[in-house]
């Protein structure tokens, strides 16, 4: 499994606003000269998939940063008030979409 860690996240955001700060991920890893990509996805306090509540951009390439990965996630809203966690998975995608790994955020509570 992939060394994933979440570097920044809000704790605490408005419903239909950009999240701030913005969630930022790091990969440990040796940088290859191939795309890695990250998708997020939003889930309630349940683990029920929160279908259509986080919008804007919720993929991300990876950037190469310190000896690993840098994934930004820099316009993404959840529209309605809750209590959510974001889960992102990495792929690399030099043949198709090979899964990589996964983090998960800490609770968001939107308002």
């Amino acid at each position: 499994m992939a060394n994933i860690q979440i570097l920044t996240q809000p704790a605490q955001a408005k419903a239909n606003q950009t999240l701030s700060p913005a969630i930022e991920l790091y990969q440990q890893m040796v940088a290859e000269p191939t795309l890695y990509f990250a998708q997020a996805a939003l889930f309630d306090a349940a683990g029920k998939a929160a279908v259509g509540v986080l919008q804007g951009d919720w993929n991300a390439s990876g950037t190469p940063v310190n000896g690993g990965l840098s994934y930004t996630f820099t316009n993404m809203k959840i529209m309605a008030p809750g209590r959510y966690y974001v889960l992102v998975n990495i792929f690399n995608g030099s043949n198709g979409a090979d899964y990589v790994g996964e983090v998960k955020s800490a609770m968001i509570t939107v308002v």
